[in-house]
């Protein structure tokens, strides 16, 4: 199921806050819409009511789709410096979340392709729908321009 919550975040421009819709998973046979919205780069992103600049969310966020049985995880490069981020993973690099067993996860997340740009992220999910044959692909991961 995509998972979202409301946040206020700050402005790095002129340190007022707005209120927003952030994404944090997002299951693409749930919602052809938010998957193009999420391929225009329109996901966790507001404008500032303060001084009209865009203020961006920088959080983790999963895209999953289970029909074609593949997962991307986008995380915040600045993440990468902290402690508690590492233990999230095995020395191999296998994110092994705290908590979670691989036997609890279905094959299509256990093994998340991983990214540290939201513009890889978006790269990385249309070339995966380019992969389907002709007629395959659905309009709303057509419409993406990563």
């Amino acid at each position: 199921m995509s998972r979202k919550e409301t946040a206020v975040i700050e402005c790095s421009h002129c340190g007022g806050s707005e209120e927003m819709e952030v994404w944090h998973a997002i299951v693409g046979a749930d919602d052809p819409d938010l998957v193009v919205s999420l391929l225009r780069g329109e996901i966790n992103r507001t404008k500032c009511t303060g001084c009209g600049k865009e203020i961006i969310a920088d959080v983790a966020l999963l895209y999953h789709d289970a029909n074609l049985h593949f997962s991307a995880l986008y995380f915040p490069f600045h993440q990468v410096a902290h402690p508690e981020f590492k233990k999230q993973f095995r020395a191999d690099g296998t994110f092994a979340p705290e908590g979670i067993s691989r036997d609890e996860l279905p094959d299509s997340l256990s093994h998340p392709h991983m990214v540290f740009d939201m513009n890889e992220l978006r790269r990385y999910i249309t070339f995966r729908y380019s992969l389907l044959p002709a007629g395959k692909q659905g309009d709303e991961r057509k419409e993406g321009n990563a």
